[in-house]
């Protein structure tokens, strides 16, 4: 079961984080806003929150807690940015954002293969 719900969180992140991918090519570079001032804050902010979340995606196959915590901490980061970006009108922004990543990082870390090889 342990080996299921490691492949499945990891397979989750990767098409999460695509189809968030998508709004940001969407939102950035077909907008035309990155052509003369160049990218917004706001978007660089959550660039750098997918990047993290990136990041501890490819390290959980090699320290799946460590990988999870980033994963888990750029989800908690996209919330609360989200509220404090918009106030708590934005809640359903901040699920959104973060919920899944959150979730995701908390598979990862519960399904910590402790010796042998990590998918």
């Amino acid at each position: 079961m342990r080996k299921f719900l490691r492949i499945t969180s990891r397979i989750l992140f990767v098409l999460v984080f695509a189809f968030f991918a998508t709004f940001f090519v969407g939102e950035g570079l077909l907008s035309g806003e990155l052509k003369e001032t160049g990218m917004p804050m706001e978007l660089l902010i959550m660039v750098i929150s997918f990047l993290i979340m990136l990041i501890g995606f490819i390290t959980s196959f090699k320290s799946a807690k460590f990988g999870g915590i980033l994963v888990f901490a750029g989800g908690i980061f996209n919330a609360a940015y989200m509220i404090i970006r918009g106030g708590l009108s934005d809640i359903d922004a901040a699920l959104i954002f973060g919920l899944p990543f959150i979730i995701i990082g908390l598979l990862i870390i519960t399904t910590e293969k402790k010796e042998g090889f990590r998918f």
